[in-house]
C-alpha cells in the first residue's frame, strides 16, 4: 500500500502565499510597463521625459522588462479541467487581466496562436472566448470583421456574436447599423444556399431588431420588411421576437 503524503496546513499556506505574490508581482510589472509606455507616447516617445514626473529622472526597470505573457498551453489545460480549483481560477483571472492590457492587434495575434495549438474543441473555445471577450470590449468592429471573414475564429453557436452586436447597437446604434448595412451592401453576407439565407446576417439582423424594437419601431419595421421572406421568418422564430413584432403589424410565422 502506497504511503499517503500529507502537507502540513502551515506549509500549504506558505506555498499559496508565494504563488500569489509571484502572480501579483508579474501583474504589477505589466501595469508599470504599460504606464511608462503610455507616458512615453504622450511625450513624443521620450521615456526619460515621460518618467521625470516620478521621484527619479532615470527610466524605470519596467522599461527593460518584458511584460508577462499568457501561457496558452497552460491555459488550455485549465479550460480542459472538469472542475477548477483555486489555483486554476486565479490563473484564469490573471490571464483575463493580461488580455485587458493588450491592443486589438495583439488580441488578434493571440487568436492566431491559439488556432495553431493542438488542443480539443472545449479547450480552444475556452481560450478563444476569453480573447474575443476582451476584443469585443476594446474594438467591436475589429472583432466582428474577424469573425465574419474567411478563416475567422469559429464560435460555438450564434449567441456570442448576437450579444456582441446587440450590446454595441445599444450604446451606438448608428455605428452598428452602418457596419451591418455596409457588410450587406458589399455582398459579405450573400448566400449560395437555395433558401438565400446567410447565418451571419440572420444573427446580426436579430441582434439589431432586439435593440430597434424598443428604441426605433419604424427602423425595426423597415429592416424586417427588407429581409427575404425565408430569412425574415428565421429571424423571428429563432430569437423569439414575434411577440413584439406583432405590434408592428407583422403576423406570427409559427
Amino acid at each position: 500500500m502506497k504511503p499517503i503524503h500529507f502537507i502540513p496546513p502551515a506549509l500549504a499556506v506558505v506555498a499559496v502565499s508565494l504563488w500569489l505574490n509571484r502572480s501579483l508581482g508579474e501583474l504589477h510589472t505589466a501595469n508599470e510597463h504599460l504606464r511608462i509606455q503610455r507616458q512615453s507616447e504622450n511625450h513624443g516617445g521620450d521615456i526619460l521625459s515621460a518618467d521625470r514626473s516620478g521621484k527619479s529622472g532615470r527610466p524605470s526597470r519596467a522599461t527593460t522588462t518584458s511584460p508577462p505573457k499568457v501561457s496558452w498551453q497552460r491555459l488550455a489545460g485549465i479550460h480542459g479541467e472538469p472542475s477548477k480549483g483555486i489555483f486554476a481560477k486565479l490563473e484564469l483571472r490573471r490571464a483575463e487581466l493580461l488580455l485587458r492590457e493588450m491592443s486589438p492587434e495583439e488580441l488578434l495575434a493571440a487568436l492566431a496562436e491559439i488556432a495553431a495549438l493542438e488542443v480539443d474543441v472545449r479547450e480552444r473555445w475556452g481560450m478563444n472566448e476569453q480573447v474575443l471577450t476582451a476584443l469585443a470590449a476594446k474594438d467591436p468592429v475589429a472583432l466582428l470583421d474577424h469573425l465574419t471573414s474567411p478563416g475567422g475564429t469559429e464560435v460555438l453557436g450564434g449567441n456570442f456574436t448576437f450579444n456582441v452586436l446587440s450590446k454595441w447597437a445599444g450604446t451606438d446604434p448608428g455605428a452598428a447599423t452602418a457596419w451591418l448595412d455596409g457588410k450587406i451592401a458589399s455582398g459579405d453576407f450573400s448566400s449560395k444556399a437555395l433558401s438565400g439565407e446567410n447565418p451571419h446576417r440572420t444573427t446580426f439582423e436579430a441582434a439589431m431588431l432586439k435593440i430597434l424594437i424598443g428604441s426605433d419601431p419604424a427602423a425595426a419595421s423597415a429592416r424586417i420588411a427588407a429581409l427575404p421572406e425565408v430569412q425574415r421568418s428565421r429571424v423571428i422564430t429563432q430569437f423569439n421576437l414575434s411577440g413584439n413584432l406583432g405590434k408592428l403589424g407583422f403576423p406570427d410565422p409559427l
